[in-house]
């Protein structure tokens, strides 16, 4: 029998959280495997478990509830592979409170693991986007079934224990990304770098909720701007500040040149013109989260919570 521990991070999104597990409940399950769906509740009361402690008593699937009080989705995430090492887990596959799950799919990250021979499952995860959406915001997905990954995301992620036992690789999300976002991209990319292999998968599908603030022009610029802060600190020990200025530079001369084409396009299309107003605005934030990295900011996007 094949043990996957589910995990599930939570702070202050109780109805978001009740459909996450409800569509868990659901799941297809196969029969060589044995899943236990894990909640780690990072809200300083356990705000949370009574919440859980109902769904148990209806869920097929065996849920155990964790309260991490110390804030930040990091710590959360580090309980939960402490209780999957606890449970013996031979897998452990993470979905976000935000987020439901297709009925297949712990079934699909399960054959996907092993048709590619894989330590990590990226699957695909669908926006549901608020109507009426601005067409700008809405984004193809654009992997390619198989397609090899150098890091992932725990959105959608099913990957093998090896990656955090003692004896093997024994890593765990850094503490240091608790509030700024950007930890699980770290945690992948050195998996990948001590050997793990990553690979993409069309079929195990989760759906996120986008809420109206989101489709917004000035939430993609913020988002831009501190992924691209994030993935500077992470990428500091691996190139040097004149690296990171002479991509800042190149970067803003690209959103320079974005924002110029939109200005052109404004009397043709103003289709043309908005989806290239966002993508040179998204790279000018690009080069200016750069550099704020180099100066020592940090954004911290998960201070403040979305959602219900």
């Amino acid at each position: 029998m094949i043990t996957v521990a589910i995990g599930v991070c939570t702070v202050h999104r109780p109805v978001m959280l009740q459909k996450c597990l409800e569509s868990l409940a659901r799941q297809e399950v196969p029969v060589d495997v044995a899943p236990t769906i894990v909640v780690a509740d990072n809200e300083a009361a356990a705000s949370n478990r009574v919440l859980v402690e109902n769904f148990v008593t209806t869920c097929p699937i065996p849920v155990r509830y964790i309260h991490e009080p110390r804030r930040g989705i990091s710590m959360a995430r580090n309980a939960i592979l402490e209780a999957a090492l606890d449970l013996a887990a031979d897998w452990i596959a993470f979905i976000d409170d935000d987020e439901t799950a297709a009925p297949d799919w712990l079934a699909e990250l399960m054959a996907a693991a092993t048709r590619y021979n894989a330590d990590v499952i990226q699957g695909r995860v669908e926006p549901v986007y608020p109507e009426p959406t601005p067409f700008w915001v809405v984004r193809p997905t654009k992997r390619r079934e198989g397609e090899v990954r150098t890091s992932t995301s725990t959105a959608n992620v099913l990957f093998s224990a090896s990656l955090i036992r003692p004896s093997e690789a024994g890593l765990r999300f850094d503490e240091d990304f608790a509030l700024t976002g950007g930890g699980d991209i770290d945690f992948f990319a050195r998996a990948h770098r001590a050997g793990a292999s990553i690979f993409y998968s069309d079929k195990p599908c989760t759906f996120e909720y986008w809420p109206p603030e989101r489709c917004t022009y000035r939430w993609q610029i913020f988002r831009a701007f501190s992924a691209s802060v994030n993935n500077t600190r992470r990428e500091r020990s691996e190139r040097s500040a004149w690296r990171h200025a002479i991509k800042a530079l190149t970067t803003t001369i690209g959103g320079v040149l974005t924002l110029i084409e939109a200005a052109i396009f404004a009397p043709i299309s103003s289709h043309r013109f908005k989806r290239q107003a966002l993508r040179g605005g998204k790279r000018l934030a690009a080069a200016a989260g750069r550099i704020a990295a180099l100066t020592g900011y940090r954004a911290e996007p998960y201070r403040r919570i979305r959602g219900f």
